[in-house]
């Protein structure tokens, strides 16, 4: 018998925890997010290529107690369905939050 299944997708996210002034912008990018079942890479460098399958949704939580608490909209200008999600300075107010990313596809 022959088994196949399908490798989960694999998400790459560049830094992890952080700790800003209110006045510096952010930025998390998951552009080397890929579908490990589906990889594509340059003939000539060899480099992974992005697969525009992908869907990125991201959502952001304060943090209370340690704990993520209630959803929050992303303040304008943020783009919460994009490979990076960039926040501009001063865009949330001082405090915790926890940013989550769910990757998938159609």
């Amino acid at each position: 018998a022959l088994d196949v299944r399908a490798q989960p997708l694999q998400v790459r996210v560049r830094g992890g925890d952080r700790r800003l002034t209110a006045d510096e912008p952010l930025a998390i990018d998951a552009s080397r997010c890929y579908d490990p079942n589906v990889r594509r890479f340059d003939a000539q460098t060899g480099e992974l290529l992005i697969d525009a399958d992908l869907l990125f949704g991201w959502a952001l939580r304060a943090v209370v107690n340690g704990m993520a608490a209630e959803a929050l909209a992303f303040p304008a200008g943020a783009n919460a369905t994009g490979r990076v999600l960039q926040l501009l300075a001063s865009s949330l107010p001082p405090g915790s939050y926890a940013i989550t990313l769910t990757l998938s596809k159609p």
